[in-house]
């Protein structure tokens, strides 16, 4: 029997860690894990109040959001089978230690011009620290957190323009090469 494949994608909001990370794990054929959903899954077993996760963040604040967060990743290290996870884009800021003892870590680095339009086509998000300057904002953002995400990344795949297919087709290229 093969070892267990717990395979983590980073990445800020909109980088393609959903939809390629659901292309990866097809072909894989392993279960394909959203954070956010386990977020949202584990606040309404708490309080049997189904809400987003941005109004889980909205109502109950940072901290709250953070510790179901940590419940989700500390429930899915538990976890004995395969599994593709496409983590928060805070994620890795907020739980450093968590992550890289997961399992294989892989950073989706998309190039910042492409990745501002898809960022801003639903409107300017609430973490931008600089709301009246979108690009300004992002290069902040990506400033502080491309550190951190590579240094915590097994694998780093740079993005431009590809497709979904495309990247998902490098995520299991450097999992190949491994032999994952």
């Amino acid at each position: 029997m093969s070892a267990v494949r717990h395979i983590i994608l980073i990445g800020m909001k909109s980088s393609g860690k959903t939809t390629a990370g659901r292309l990866v794990a097809c072909r894989l054929e392993i279960p394909f894990v959203d954070l956010d959903a386990e977020i949202e899954r584990i606040h309404e077993e708490r309080t049997h109040q189904h809400l987003r996760f941005r109004d889980i963040f909205r109502i109950h604040g940072h901290e709250y959001f953070n510790a179901l967060e940590a419940a989700a990743l500390c429930a899915l290290a538990d976890k004995p089978t395969d599994f593709l996870l496409a983590a928060g884009g805070s994620t890795p800021i907020n739980h450093p230690t968590l992550l890289p003892n997961l399992g294989t870590v892989i950073f989706l680095d998309i190039d910042e011009k492409v990745l501002l339009p898809r960022i801003v086509a639903g409107g300017i998000p609430p973490f931008f620290p600089y709301p009246d300057d979108p690009e300004r904002s992002l290069h902040t953002l990506l400033d502080a957190r491309r550190p951190v995400y590579k240094g915590m990344a097994h694998a780093i795949i740079p993005i431009a323009s590809e497709s979904p297919d495309v990247v998902a087709d490098r995520v299991i290229e450097k999992l190949t090469s491994w032999g994952q």
